[in-house]
C-alpha cells in the first residue's frame, strides 16, 4: 500500500507596518512666536490605510523637557482619516524663552506610530515683583508687613506667635520661610495667603539661635538651613525634609551654602569659639575638608554657578573673602578689599556684584569691573539686604526703617519708617 502525502498551504495578508500619515495644519506659518500669557491654538489631520485607534500631542522645550502633553486620546468609528484641533494656553511662568517643538503623534490599530513636528518660538513671562516683605518681631509676635503698591507704604499682612532669626523666599513656589530664633521652628507662608502656612519643628537642646542660617538653592528649587541642633537641612517646598548633613559633635553650624554637588559652612565649636569652615558632599553628608579660621563668616554667598565666597571678619580687625574652588576643593584667597571695618552682612547682586553692610553703610563692589560706591554715600548701617532684580535696586533694614538704594550710585532712593522690631527684609519675584 502506497502512501499518499498531502500538502495544504494558504497565503497570509501582509501584516500592516505602515504608519499613519500625520500632517500639523495649523499653525501654518514658519516659525511661528508666542508669548507668555497667549494661547497655542494647534490643528492636524491623519490618514491611514487601517482603523486609527489613538492620537496625543507633546510641546517640548530647546533642552527636551516635555512642557505640556494631552496624553492619549482615543479616535473612534474605525476612522480611516481623522482631524482634531486643540488649545494651548501658555501661562507657567516657569517655561523660559527659546524654540519648543510641538509634536503630534497618531496610531493606528496595528499599533503603528507617525508623527508631524513644527517648531515655534516662545517668549516668556518678564520678570515682575510679586512683593517686599519686611519681617518685624514685637513681642512674642512674628509680624509680616507688606508694601503696597498703591499706598506705596507698608503695611501689616499677616502676624503670628514666635520669634525669628533670618528669612528668605522661595519665587518659584511664592513662600516666604522663616526661620525661628530660640523657638525650634521653620515657618513656611504662602503668598498670598500667608496663614495658610506650614512648618517644620525640630529640637533646641541648647536653647540656642535655631535657625542660624537660610541659603536658597534657585537651581534645585531647595531651602538649606543650618540648625542649632547640629544639622543643615534641606527642605523642598512647605517645609519637606530632603536631607540632612550632620556636622561635628563639637560643633553647631553657622553660615550655609551650596554648589550642585558640596555644602560649604561655618562651624563654631559649642560652649568655645573654635571656628571652622567646612567642606562636604551635599547628597552624601561625607565631610571632604575643613579649614581652620582666625575670624567670624558673616555671609556665603555665590559667585558663579558653582563657586562660592566666604566673607570673614578677621580677628586681627581686617576684612578677608576666601573663594571656594569645586575644582580642587580647596579655598582661595580672593585678595578682593572689602571693607576697613568689620561686616554686618554680604549680599549677592550677580555678574561679580555685591552689597556689603558695616557701621559706616553699605558699599557696592563690582569686583570683575574693580568699580566701589563707598558705604558713606548712604549711611545706612543695614542688618539685612535684599536684591530686586526687577527694578535693579537693593532693599535695606535697620533699626527702624526700611530703605532702597540704588548700587550703581550708593545713593538712597526710597525711605520708609517702619514698626519696631525690624528682623529681615524679603524681595519676592514671579519666578
Amino acid at each position: 500500500m502506497s502512501a499518499h502525502w498531502f500538502f495544504f498551504s494558504a497565503c497570509r495578508q501582509d501584516a500592516d507596518d505602515l504608519p499613519p500619515s500625520v500632517t500639523i495644519t495649523a499653525p501654518s506659518s514658519n516659525l511661528p512666536d508666542y508669548a507668555f500669557g497667549e494661547d497655542l491654538y494647534a490643528a492636524f489631520s491623519c490618514t491611514d490605510g487601517v482603523e486609527l485607534s489613538q492620537w496625543t500631542y507633546r510641546l517640548t522645550d530647546e533642552s527636551g523637557t516635555l512642557r505640556a502633553s494631552n496624553g492619549y486620546q482615543t479616535i473612534g468609528g474605525e476612522a480611516l482619516s481623522f482631524e482634531a484641533n486643540f488649545v494651548q494656553p501658555l501661562e507657567d511662568v516657569q517655561w523660559p524663552s527659546g524654540d519648543y517643538t510641538l509634536a503630534v503623534f497618531v496610531r493606528d490599530a496595528a499599533g503603528n506610530e507617525g508623527a508631524a513636528f513644527k517648531t515655534i518660538r516662545y517668549y516668556e513671562a518678564p520678570l515682575e515683583r510679586t512683593a517686599v516683605f519686611l519681617l518685624r518681631e514685637v513681642t512674642g509676635q512674628i509680624v509680616i508687613d507688606s508694601l503696597d503698591t498703591t499706598t506705596n507704604d507698608f503695611t501689616e499682612a499677616y502676624s503670628t506667635s514666635g520669634n525669628i532669626s533670618c528669612a528668605t523666599t522661595g519665587n518659584i513656589e511664592q513662600e516666604v520661610v522663616i526661620g525661628g530664633r530660640t523657638q525650634a521652628q521653620l515657618w513656611f507662608s504662602p503668598h498670598p495667603d500667608l496663614g495658610q502656612f506650614t512648618s517644620y519643628v525640630g529640637q533646641n537642646p541648647l536653647q540656642d539661635v535655631f535657625v542660624r542660617d537660610l541659603y536658597r538653592d534657585t537651581s534645585n528649587l531647595r531651602y538649606v538651613a543650618a540648625l542649632a541642633d547640629g544639622n543643615i537641612r534641606e527642605f523642598e517646598q512647605g517645609g519637606s525634609l530632603v536631607n540632612t548633613i550632620a556636622v561635628n559633635e563639637l560643633f553647631l553650624p553657622e553660615q550655609v551654602a551650596v554648589t550642585n554637588e558640596h555644602c560649604v559652612s561655618s562651624l563654631r565649636s559649642v560652649g568655645q569659639n573654635n571656628r571652622n569652615l567646612a567642606i562636604y558632599f551635599r547628597n552624601t553628608g561625607t565631610l571632604i575638608n575643613s579649614y581652620t579660621l582666625q575670624g567670624d563668616v558673616v555671609a556665603i554667598e555665590g559667585f558663579t554657578s558653582d563657586r562660592l565666597i566666604a566673607f570673614i571678619n578677621k580677628d586681627d580687625g581686617t576684612v578677608d573673602a576666601l573663594r571656594y574652588d569645586p575644582a580642587t576643593q580647596t579655598l582661595v584667597g580672593t585678595g578682593w578689599l572689602v571693607s576697613n571695618s568689620p561686616l554686618r552682612t554680604a549680599l549677592h547682586l550677580g555678574d561679580g556684584r555685591y552689597a556689603v553692610a558695616h557701621d559706616e553703610g553699605v558699599a557696592f563692589h563690582n569686583f570683575v569691573q574693580g568699580t566701589f560706591q563707598p558705604a558713606a554715600i548712604n549711611s545706612i548701617a543695614a542688618n539685612d539686604l535684599a536684591y530686586d532684580p526687577v527694578s535693579g535696586s537693593v532693599f535695606a533694614i535697620d533699626a527702624n526703617s526700611v530703605v532702597q538704594l540704588n548700587p550703581n550710585s550708593g545713593m538712597l532712593m526710597q525711605q520708609w519708617m517702619v514698626g519696631q522690631g525690624p528682623k529681615a527684609i524679603e524681595v519676592l519675584l514671579n519666578k
